[in-house]
């Protein structure tokens, strides 16, 4: 069919439209709106050395710094992001202060052979945080087994690294044993190879002041590689991150005023979550505590018809913003009152050591009010780095002196926890106590680039959800005490936490607006929102999304519970109670009134001052008794009762030793402990080591055996946090980095510490977690993420060859010839973070594999397959252990683990894998065809079978759980609705297989074709992976989700994808792509389309299971361009079809195609993208019933 040039001429006309929205309003703040084309970024992080070039020369390190001529590599070992952030500091300090730029590598991208061919000149940095048991985190964990091992293998085959110079900043908490491990390992280790350290160990204590220790070291560091390397200082001078705009003609409908997300700017509905909170009405805000001088407020946010879902035990971030006298005190420091309202566009000059951390355009209010956490304890780097613009002599010489005289700084600032603004105020001479409003303060003149530079950004508090959706499936509870405290005493000044008093705000908005006594004087804000979006009729709402939590009760209610969380710490155990009480009633309404006898104790340890003070929820708790048939015991300790000695938990906990001894060994109970780790958490474990031990009939040593044993079987749970929380929250800024680059992915804080009654962001260096939404499917074809505020918390950065971009996760698969699964009936659920603690099999594998040159290329894995379930394992047989869900470790003498396997791509069933039959199973390895399947098939076959396994690896990290646990089982509920059975497709779950940030994870194996790995995947995918399942070879890959292929390389993948994107070769690579899609789609299905003024009609074929956008663009039908080939990154597929999705069978609209459809002309209610809309048979019935899809505007 010819298409009019006029048509054409309007198409293009849409295309430059797009492409001029994508290169200048690409709204994610991961980098500037005129910086994201030119940077080609995909997600945040420091120069990642898997960025740019240097990603062409593979893992080869050495190879990537002499191509960037580059003499300083720094690998950070980072599972929270701290230790990343400071290994980006030590490169930005590197370029200021000798005009060195360096590689900020992700050890878990590169191998480590090559040390021996670093240059004696250049410098290897490590930040490497320990987590756990001195665990190392999970990106660094290839670096320890290089480093571990008995031999080391180096490129030129000694084993001497005498001519590498390193540093080495480690990372921990000293509250747990194992302090700062895997730094000092690394030391230790490389000394012993004859390498030579550079300036001393750095140790950075995150239960201390982890700021200042690295301010202590650094400076001593820096001196000692001047005088090791020769380096002359003052090569680099002051360089900006940032420049600062000033616009004057702006759509005023597109500059963020506080926004938090292009959704919530544009009005859109989509998936509320880290990136895009949901504005949640207030249904209650009340009182808790009964004394007249603290507050402690119980909120309820309404989360009905918003879609947005909770567990229990998970945890809610609401997102403050910073109270109108610091906005204005910052805004007359700066000589900007009279241009609050100024529209600036801020740009990145160095997108690989600086990320816009906000979205923009947007104002100077803005920017201070909402995006920056200017409430924050002014840190010693800052207040330093600020002297230079003082506005005379004497305030300038007042912070040069803080900033390097650490006692002064911390006299003069620390101790009375003054923000950054008070120390200028104070270095100035101006009142600290005069109303900002009116104040005539001395003008600095900081540039504001600076500014965003130095204040780190204003993240979510997070807190302890304290309901069950159970109970309130529509509303989140949350326990907030208020802080407010003198920092020095007989100081009339307060501080104040900024998230707890926000929420204050909403209390008495709620309640009327007045203020009560206890509430005067605490700050006030703007809680109306950006535009007056957070007040809803007479509702105001907080901006929130949930955070998924491992804290989590035992599926059974058999089994005992025993819970320690003294003040508000006891926040989730009343969302736990709520859960038990909720079964309890349906249990009731089943078996009657005897249906609790056979259910476990469920004992509570909770402690407050007094009964009549803070005694949080003390009605609640009479009623849940009752309803638990006494079940539920609740023991309280009173430390400031009248006329009563003082109790603690700690004591009451010995007084029932006996008990909890039972109920944790005998019974094989759970245990939670909430609340202070550096007093009360340690001293409970402490209690529970004797108790344990003596249950176990043995010593103090035996209980703490079986205390570990209990942590590893994640039957005991832990949510610490510090105990001088008010202290903490204002000092934050310096313990995790007040001067540190606003890198947007440190948007969301480590989700191992639950924050019950606090919004203090704890930067939990040493532990291990992840936020569930901290990565984000790609919008771009050269991206793996969106360049969001918020994108990944991981940071490992884009890849690019040589001149066309290579998305990062193409080849990031890793390296193997075939892959060992391994079937361990051991639900997913279960699994600890590391299987080699509980599994000797699994470390016997690992440490026996690694040091075999050719059965390191075989990887191996866990999965459930073959689960058997409680009620069968109990007819039947098997040593299943029901408290933990998985068959107990054999118990006999002389008895070992023994599973079942499947070696891939062969599909070779291995009835028996143990040590003992390990070597019978090399053998059998060894003697199989070194090369399986080609990056090609030649033949074109459907494959016989195809197994699929989703990494849901929770306790792993946090993503790989909260992704790809929906994702198993919308897979397996779409393949049971198309009839698949497990004889067509298997899919179970498998644990840890690398690429945490990639998540959801999935191996796609064919037997008799390709063996692919996918990555970036959610629930909405499920009906594209098992299309792409079943297609026959040669099978393109599925580039937006390709991560690599058993039986290739990493750049055997990225040539594979160049060569399919180079000039000449994408028509073809599409067209080879849509031909094998149709081989395996099934039968025809007639369709109907309408011109966009229902003027022409189309009847066209089409396949089952191709897309309504590939139908469309082979009938040629109009104004469907589809110009990035179906991969959801553009609007030129727009179709408009008014059906309920389910009854068609499609999926709801995912973010990716919401986002994309707002730049698609004429865009309406019923608007979707055709390459995301399956052609089914229920599609053509409703065709057949007269149904149309219209087609858009030309």
């Amino acid at each position: 069919m010819a298409i009019p040039i006029s048509q054409v001429a309007a198409a293009l006309l849409v295309i430059l439209v797009a492409a001029w929205f994508f290169s200048s309003q690409s709204l994610g703040a991961g980098a500037s709106s005129s910086s994201i084309d030119k940077a080609g970024l995909s997600n945040g992080g420091a120069s990642h050395a898997a960025a740019g070039d240097e990603e062409s020369s593979g893992r080869d390190f050495v190879a990537a710094m002499q191509k960037a001529k580059k003499k300083i590599v720094i690998f950070y070992g980072s599972q929270t992001g701290t230790a990343e952030d400071y290994g980006t500091r030590i490169a930005k300090e590197a370029k200021s202060r000798y005009g060195l730029s360096s590689l900020v590598c992700d050890p878990e991208e590169y191998d480590f052979e090559t040390l021996d061919q670093v240059p004696e000149d250049a410098l290897v940095v490590f930040c490497v945080a320990t987590y756990g048991e001195g665990e190392p985190t999970d990106n660094a964990v290839g670096l320890m087994d290089f480093l571990k091992g008995d031999t080391i293998e180096l490129s030129k085959g000694g084993d001497s690294l005498e001519n590498l110079n390193y540093v080495i900043f480690a990372l921990g908490n000293s509250t747990y044993e194992h302090f700062c491990a895997i730094g000092r390992q690394i030391d230790e280790r490389l000394s012993k190879l004859g390498a030579k350290r550079v300036g001393e160990l750095g140790e950075g204590d995150d239960d201390k002041n982890m700021e200042e220790d690295y301010l202590s070291w650094k400076d001593g560091m820096w001196e000692a590689v001047q005088k090791q390397l020769g380096w002359e200082e003052g090569a680099g001078g002051d360089v900006a991150d940032f420049e600062v705009t000033e616009k004057s003609e702006v759509d005023e409908a597109k500059v963020f005023l506080g926004e938090l997300s292009h959704r919530a700017l544009t009005g859109t509905r989509g998936v509320f979550d880290a990136k895009n909170p949901y504005a949640a009405p207030i249904l209650e805000a009340k009182e808790l505590f009964e004394d007249g001088d603290r507050n402690c407020v119980h909120a309820e946010f309404d989360i009905s018809d918003s879609g947005v879902r909770y567990q229990t035990g998970d945890h809610v971030g609401v997102w403050p913003l910073n109270p109108d006298a610091e906005v204005e005190r910052w805004l007359r420091i700066l000589g900007l009152s009279e241009k609050r309202d100024q529209v600036i566009d801020v740009k990145s000059l160095d997108p690989a050591l600086a990320k816009v951390p906000f979205p923009v355009p947007t104002t100077y209010d803005t920017v201070l009010r909402h995006y920056v956490d200017v409430s924050g304890l002014a840190s010693r780097q800052t207040v330093g780095s600020f002297a230079k613009y003082a506005p005379t002599e004497d305030a300038r010489r007042l912070l040069e002196q803080l900033g390097s005289d650490k006692a002064l700084y911390q006299a003069k600032v620390g101790a009375p926890c003054y923000k950054t603004s008070q120390v200028l105020l104070l270095a100035a001479g101006d009142s600290l106590t005069a109303d900002p409003a009116s104040a005539n303060y001395k003008q600095w003149s900081i540039p504001f680039d600076r500014v965003i530079s130095s204040i780190p950004r204003l993240h979510p508090r997070y807190y302890s959800i304290s309901s069950s959706p159970k109970l309130y499936p529509t509303a989140i509870h949350i326990t907030a005490v208020v802080l407010k405290y003198q920092a020095v005493k007989g100081d009339p000044a307060y501080s104040y936490g900024v998230g707890t008093n926000y929420i204050l705000n909403l209390k008495v908005a709620h309640t009327g607006g007045a203020r009560t006594s206890r509430e005067e004087g605490t700050p006030v804000y703007k809680i109306e929102g950006p535009r007056g979006k957070y007040k809803k009729g007479s509702a105001f709402c907080a901006p929130i999304h949930v955070r998924r939590s491992n804290f989590r009760l035992p599926t059974s209610p058999k089994i005992p519970v025993v819970m320690v969380g003294p003040g508000t710490g006891v926040a989730p155990f009343r969302a736990f109670i709520q859960e038990r009480v909720a079964l309890a009633r349906k249990a009731k309404e089943k078996d009657g009134a005897d249906a609790l006898k056979d259910w476990g104790t469920i004992d509570l340890f909770y402690g407050c001052r007094r009964s009549d003070w803070d005694f949080l929820y003390k009605d609640e708790w009479k009623a849940y008794e009752q309803e638990l048939d006494g079940k539920f015991r609740m023991h309280v300790a009173l430390s400031r009762e009248p006329n009563q000695p003082k109790v603690y938990v700690q004591q009451l906990i010995k007084d029932l030793g006996d008990h909890i001894g039972d109920s944790l060994v005998a019974r094989k109970g759970y245990a939670y402990i909430c609340g202070d780790a550096k007093h009360m958490a340690r001293e409970v474990e402490d209690i529970f080591e004797d108790i344990l031990g003596k249950a176990k009939g043995g010593s103090k040593a035996e209980g703490a055996r079986e205390l570990k044993l209990l942590k590893d079987r994640n039957r005991l749970l832990l949510d610490r946090c510090l105990r001088h929380m008010q202290r903490i929250f204002l000092c934050i800024a310096a313990q995790t980095q007040a001067t540190m680059l606003a890198v947007p992915n440190r948007m969301l804080p480590p989700s191992g510490t639950v924050l019950f009654i606090v919004n203090a962001l704890l930067p939990t260096a040493s532990r291990r977690t992840f936020s569930s939404t901290s990565f984000r499917r790609s919008t771009s074809s050269n991206s793996s993420s969106s360049p969001s505020a918020s994108s990944s918390s991981s940071g490992e950065g884009n890849t690019t060859s040589n001149t066309s971009s290579i998305p990062p996760l193409i080849g990031s698969a890793p390296q193997l010839r075939r892959h060992l699964v391994i079937h361990t009936n051991n639900a997913a659920s279960t699994w600890p973070s590391h299987l080699e603690s509980t599994s000797a099999l699994y470390k016997h594998l690992g440490q026996r594999w690694a040091k075999h040159p050719e059965l390191s290329k075989l990887g191996f894995g866990m999965s459930d397959a073959g689960l058997r379930n409680e009620r069968e394992v109990r007819d039947g047989g098997g040593n299943w252990d029901p408290s933990t869900n998985r068959f107990e470790e054999p118990k006999a003498s002389g008895s070992e683990e023994i599973y079942s396997a499947t070696l891939y791509p062969d599909f070779i069933q291995v009835p028996q894998i143990s040590i003992s039959s390990i070597e019978t199973f090399e053998n059998l390895f060894l003697s199989l065809d070194p090369v399986p399947i080609k990056s090609a098939v030649s033949e074109t076959a459907a494959p016989l079978r195809t197994d699929i396994y989703v990494c849901t690896h929770g306790t792993r990290d946090c993503r790989c759980g909260d992704i790809g646990e929906p994702l198993y089982k919308k897979l397996v509920e779409r393949a049971q609705r198309r009839d698949l059975g497990p004889d067509r497709v298997g899919i179970n779950r498998i644990a840890h297989v690398g690429g945490h940030k990639w998540a959801g994870n999935a191996l796609v194996y064919r037997q008799g074709g390709e063996c692919d790995w996918l990555g970036l995947l959610r629930d909405t995918d499920a009906d594209e992976v098992l299309d792409f399942a079943l297609r026959p070879s040669p099978i393109t890959p599925w580039w937006t989700r390709w991560r690599g292929r058993l039986g290739i390389s990493s750049d055997e993948a990225r040539s594979m994808y160049q060569d399919a994107t180079a000039p000449g070769a994408t028509i073809e690579a599409r067209k080879k792509r849509k031909e094998s899609v149709r081989n395996a789609l099934g039968d025809p299905v007639q369709l109907s389309f309408l011109s966009w003024d229902k003027v022409d009609r189309y009847d066209v074929t089409a396949y089952e299971g191709e897309s309504v956008m590939e139908a469309a663009k082979r009938n040629d039908l109009p104004a469907i361009l589809a110009t990035c080939g179906g991969f959801c990154e553009c609007a030129t597929c727009h179709v408009h079809v008014d059906v309920d999705p389910e009854q068609v069978g499609w999926s709801e609209m995912t973010d990716e195609e919401d986002e994309q459809l707002d730049f698609a002309m004429d865009r309406k209610p019923d608007s979707r993208l055709g390459c995301q809309l399956r052609v089914t048979k229920a599609l053509g019935e409703w065709v057949q019933g007269g149904g149309r899809i219209t087609l858009p505007r030309y």
